[in-house]
């Protein structure tokens, strides 16, 4: 990913997971100032697993009309986005980055929704669930959390039932415009 960033002087901040040699996750802060990048270590927070969290799909379309297809791909399947973030846009906007198109689609099913918080209100938190569609000119990818990485949550039955419904028709909706390329290293949660 081609990533510059504009404006002399200004000075990046923020957190980022480094894998530790011991197969364990450990958290930094990173700044970058003038060009110069400081890493300082902190503590270890997460045992890596060899299990997958994303699922990756490729389109073989230019971004913009890949979102459109995915968007028709969950309609098509009853589900809804409720809310979308431009993370391009935000990007741009906030830090002056120019980085690959990129958004965030928060798909549900209101009927699971439902579902999962009349048992426990902490449903909200898993459903609906990002989708992220981020290309380029010719190809664009779509990641999904994959079924291993909800499971690992260890959420209640009553979440974790219609979070992986709605998982799975998340998974078919896209593969009916997608190609599911592979599953890509666990990540934070």
């Amino acid at each position: 990913m081609d990533t510059r960033v504009r404006g002399a002087g200004r000075t990046l901040r923020g957190w980022c997971l480094k894998p530790l040699t011991d197969g364990r996750y450990g958290s930094a802060y990173i700044r970058i100032e003038e060009g110069e990048i400081a890493l300082n270590d902190c503590e270890v927070t997460q045992e890596m697993t060899n299990e997958s969290s994303l699922m990756t799909f490729t389109i073989d379309e230019p971004g913009h009309r890949a979102l459109r297809m995915v968007r028709r791909a969950l309609a098509l399947h009853g589900l809804q986005i409720a809310a979308e973030l431009d993370v391009t846009l935000r990007i741009e906007q906030e830090l002056s980055a120019e980085v690959a198109p990129c958004v965030v689609l928060s798909v549900d099913d209101p009927a699971l929704l439902l579902e999962g918080i009349v048992f426990h209100r902490g449903a909200a938190l898993e459903i609906p669930q990002p989708v992220v569609v981020s290309g380029g000119d010719r190809h664009t990818e779509v990641l999904v959390r994959s079924v291993e990485s909800l499971i690992a949550r260890g959420l209640p039955a009553s979440v974790q039932n219609p979070a992986l419904q709605l998982q799975a028709r998340i998974v078919r909706a896209i593969e009916t415009v997608a190609d599911c390329v592979h599953d890509q290293m666990p990540v934070s949660a």
